[in-house]
C-alpha cells in the first residue's frame, strides 16, 4: 500500500501505525549507498616491520579465511602488513590489531596505491575477484588471490589482459580444498591411475 524512499522509512512507520488500510511498506533504496570510506593507523612503520627486506603486503578482504589462514602465515614468513582492507572496516580493525597491521581501511584502492606494498592479497567475494586483481597487477603489485581467480570469460579476460601488460609481476591463485580431507582422500585413490 505503501512506497517509499528509504530515507523516509521511519516516518512512514509511524504513520503505518495509525492508518487501518496500510498492507505493507515497499522501501526503495538508491541505486547506490554514499561512499563512507575511512583509514585508521594502527601502528608506526617501525613498529610494524617484522624482518628487514620483508615483503611488505596488503591484505583485501578480512573474512574467516583471511584471518585464519593467510594472516597466520603472513606473519609467520616475516611479512609486514601495510594494511589490511574490508568493506565494513570492523574485522579488519579487529585483523589489524591482532596482527599488527600498520593501517586498516574501507577503500582497498588505499593499498593499491601505497607504493610500499610489493604484494597484494585478495580474500574478497569471488564475483570481485578479477576486478581487483587486474587493478592490483595494474597498480605494478604481485597478486595471490584466492580462489577462484574468475568465475566468467569476462573476469578471466579482464585479468589476462591486465597480466598480459605486466608479465614482470606473479599472479598466483591459492586453492585450499587442495587440503581438504576429501580432496586428499581422492588425490590419494587416484595416484596409481593413468
Amino acid at each position: 500500500s505503501h512506497r517509499v524512499a528509504h530515507a523516509q522509512a521511519a516516518a512512514t512507520y509511524r504513520g503505518v501505525l495509525d492508518d487501518p488500510h496500510a498492507l505493507g511498506i515497499i522501501l526503495e533504496y538508491p541505486e547506490e549507498a554514499a561512499a563512507r570510506n575511512a583509514t585508521l593507523t594502527l601502528a608506526s612503520a617501525q613498529e610494524s616491520r617484522s624482518k628487514p627486506g620483508a615483503a611488505v603486503v596488503g591484505l583485501i578482504g578480512s573474512g574467516h579465511f583471511a584471518r585464519r589462514i593467510l594472516l597466520p602465515q603472513i606473519k609467520a614468513f616475516g611479512a609486514t602488513i601495510a594494511g589490511i582492507a574490508s568493506a565494513g572496516g570492523v574485522t579488519g580493525l579487529h585483523a589489524g590489531r591482532k596482527f599488527n597491521a600498520e593501517t586498516t581501511t574501507t577503500d582497498y584502492r588505499d593499498l593499491l596505491r601505497d607504493p610500499r606494498i610489493d604484494v597484494v592479497f585478495v580474500a574478497t567475494r569471488h564475483n570481485d575477484h578479477p576486478r581487483i586483481v587486474a587493478e592490483a597487477l595494474e597498480s605494478g603489485k604481485h597478486v595471490f588471490v584466492e580462489k577462484p581467480l574468475a568465475i566468467d570469460d569476462e573476469g578471466l579476460q579482464r585479468v589476462r589482459a591486465a597480466h598480459e601488460l605486466r608479465p614482470d609481476l606473479q599472479l598466483m591463485v591459492g586453492f585450499n580444498r587442495r587440503f581438504a580431507p576429501h580432496a586428499a582422500k581422492l588425490r590419494e585413490q587416484l595416484a596409481h591411475r593413468a
